[in-house]
């Protein structure tokens, strides 16, 4: 299990310095119609595009779905999932969905400055049409579907209906599918996707944490025969 380090700069979102960015800004057609998500577009830093390209390398063709989530509340967890969602979405021109999984306390509508319905917990157990709405793009090759309205109900990841979103729908459109949830240490959630993913990153903040709690984790996520890609150690600046 690798260990990733990955400063981050309060209040930055993890993002680059806007004017690392701002001379390489392309406005694809396709997305004239939504312009105000053409300045909310997340660019990868060059600590998560090392991050991206090593998960890439250590996935397997049919590694599609991966869970981040963070092992206490404030890791991060969801600053590092749009990074390392980002930094796939630059790989080859793959395509990329990044999901809000964290029913509790949802972020990354926020961030991309879209509502945050319709979203997961409305499109579940609906037809597709409900969930082409659903899913927002955000660049030719990233998209994002938001968490949906309340429903912190752990059950929903338990359900056939999340199982038929996943396999059925989500599966077959995109390379990757990027999910972050809830802390593994507050709710069962992420536990119950864990047991459905094909990988999973763990967001740690450093200090933070005894041997003997990681080492539950770790074998609890073997016991759920989760594949673990790695940790992500974030270091506040």
């Amino acid at each position: 299990m690798s260990t990733f380090r990955l400063r981050i700069t309060t209040g930055s979102g993890l993002e680059r310095e806007s004017e690392a960015s701002a001379s390489t800004q392309v406005v694809d057609a396709a997305r004239a119609g939504v312009p105000e998500l053409l300045e909310q577009e997340p660019v990868a830093s060059p600590e998560a595009l090392k991050l991206s390209s090593r998960l890439q390398a250590l996935a397997a063709e049919n590694d599609r779905f991966i869970l981040v989530a963070g092992f206490n509340e404030k890791e991060s967890s969801a600053e590092i999932a749009m990074q390392l969602a980002a930094g796939l979405s630059e790989i080859n021109g793959q395509s990329v969905l990044l999901v809000d999984g964290d029913l509790r306390n949802p972020w990354l509508h926020n961030r991309f400055g879209i509502d945050v319905q319709p979203g997961l917990t409305n499109v579940l157990g609906k037809g597709a049409g409900l969930l082409t709405s659903a899913i927002r793009v955000i660049t030719p090759t990233l998209a994002v579907l938001p968490a949906g309205n309340s429903r912190p109900d752990s059950s929903l990841f338990a359900s056939t209906d999340f199982s038929d979103l996943l396999e059925c729908q989500l599966r077959p459109r995109f390379r990757f599918i990027i999910l972050n949830s809830a802390p593994f240490s507050q709710f069962v959630d992420a536990s119950l996707i864990a047991s459905r993913a094909d990988g999973v990153v763990i967001t740690l903040t450093s200090g933070r944490h005894s041997r003997t709690g990681l080492l539950d984790l770790k074998n609890e996520l073997e016991s759920l025969k989760a594949k673990i890609f790695g940790t992500v150690l974030c270091e506040a600046s």
